[in-house]
């Protein structure tokens, strides 16, 4: 993953006010293209899931966040938005668009785009490339 670095995290966890567990450093640290994080309810994974989208942000223009259905990957979203707000990365409330039912989109003063897809719509995921 581009632009990401130990220092980087160090930065953005500082900022949020987020001391990290050696397991959700290594995860975050992490360089390698696919990541698998396992852990049972309550584990915390949504919220790591949050914080490695919310640090590679700034590297990139788009990002996605896909679940079984969409209701599946609110959780990280809301981790991801939450921690985005905390740094100022958004101008307004327009910028963040949660309905009820379907996709939510997320849009920072910089341009970076972050989603929520499902896997039920496995044609939709191949129209674009994430980051």
């Amino acid at each position: 993953m581009a632009g990401s670095t130990a220092a980087s995290i160090e930065l953005v966890t500082n900022a949020l006010g987020i001391k990290l567990y050696p397991e959700q450093r290594t995860v975050l640290e992490c360089r390698r293209r696919k990541i698998l994080v396992a852990g049972g309810e309550r584990a915390g994974k949504s919220f790591t899931a949050g914080l490695f989208t919310t640090t590679r942000a700034p590297y990139g223009t788009l990002y996605w966040l896909v679940g079984p259905d969409y209701e599946q990957a609110t959780a990280e979203f809301d981790y991801t938005v939450a921690n985005l707000e905390k740094l100022g990365a958004f101008s307004g409330v327009r910028d963040v668009s949660r309905p009820k039912i379907g996709k939510c989109t997320a849009i920072t003063k910089t341009g970076q785009v972050i989603e929520t897809k499902t896997a039920q719509e496995v044609m939709k995921l191949a129209g674009k490339a994430p980051d």
